[in-house]
């Protein structure tokens, strides 16, 4: 592959990827050319290890591709483990980062070329920027259809952060870096929003709805990330916020296991735990009636509308547009 490194400045592409085969190599192929370096961290954090082997790996054809990938310049780093969360192992891949810029990336997230090249020039010609969100274009089911948010901002995700030795991320939701020698936030500092990329046309492209096989394992963490680690279907504890021993007995009750499905009804407001069987399987059968009752995500709020944009190039290449564009 064309290697496309630009002299003023480094990026190192990092990513946390585990069970992500579906379009992991489109991901690698869309940022490759133009990476200083990717440091892969793989494996389950502790709500995924239901869905890995053993040893804490991916159970499909992941560190296969990642091994078998045509890293002719040397470029790619694969870590394994098991991990606590998504902030460990982000905090991971920094271990081994040597770019000017982290980029983080997740496996299903592809850019376009020339996208990728505008923001580098954005980041050329005015390095005092201290990260960079975008908004992204969330396909649904194939690459006809897309969702959209009603009445309602786009999200703004934070994928890349200007960086030196000792600065870490704080948190992964959402991924948020702290500069220790400052005390500042990056996010914060000068960032270059993401409405400012999008008013150019620059997003990326997530391909996180297509498979029955990333909804059934997307349905397993998240429903075991809310009830384990947050506060689903948790009355006021926003009440106790500022009484924390009250706040931790509170929560503690809640998290005993015989009030889950208690806590599930609690928490349907803002996550559909029945997402798979009233939305995903249903879908395809009767679009207009399942939007009309059901949110397309499991999140609320959500339609879908057709994808009338240009997909990026090493997009081009998976069976999944062969199949949508004959």
């Amino acid at each position: 592959m064309k290697n496309i490194t630009n002299n003023k400045i480094k990026i190192s592409f990092g990513m946390i990827v585990f069970n992500g085969d579906d379009f992991l190599k489109q991901t690698l192929d869309s940022i490759y050319p133009f990476a200083h370096e990717i440091v892969i961290i793989e494996g389950a954090d502790k709500n995924a290890m239901c869905l890995a082997n053993p040893d804490g790996s991916s159970t499909d054809k992941t560190v296969e591709i990642i091994k078998n990938y045509p890293d002719k310049y040397k470029k790619i780093r694969l870590i394994q483990g098991k991990w606590n969360n998504k902030t460990e192992e982000q905090n991971e891949y920094l271990k081994f980062m040597s770019g000017d810029y982290i980029w983080h990336v997740d496996d299903d997230e592809i850019y376009k070329h020339e996208d990728i090249k505008k923001v580098i020039n954005y980041l050329e010609n005015n390095p005092s920027i201290t990260a960079v969100s975008f908004y992204f274009i969330n396909f649904f089911k194939g690459l006809n259809y897309v969702t959209k948010k009603i009445n309602s901002k786009e999200k703004e995700v934070w994928r890349i952060f200007k960086y030196k030795k000792g600065s870490y991320f704080t948190t992964h939701r959402p991924p948020t870096m702290f500069d220790p020698e400052t005390s500042k936030i990056m996010n914060k500092e000068n960032p270059l929003q993401a409405s400012i990329l999008a008013g150019e046309g620059i997003f990326f492209y997530h391909l996180s709805y297509i498979t029955n096989k990333q909804i059934r394992e997307k349905m397993i963490y998240y429903t075991q990330f809310r009830l384990n680690e947050g506060d689903a279907g948790i009355p006021f504890v926003k009440t106790f916020s500022f009484f924390r021993p009250i706040q931790k007995m509170w929560l503690r009750f809640w998290h005993i296991k015989l009030l889950i499905p208690l806590r599930k009804i609690m928490d349907r407001r803002w996550f559909n735990y029945e997402y798979i069987n009233l939305v995903w399987n249903v879908w395809d059968q009767n679009p207009l009636n399942t939007e009309k009752h059901y949110s397309v995500l499991p999140t609320p709020n959500f339609k879908t509308e057709l994808f009338n944009g240009e997909l990026p190039e090493s997009l081009k290449s998976h069976q999944l547009y062969k199949l949508n564009f004959k």
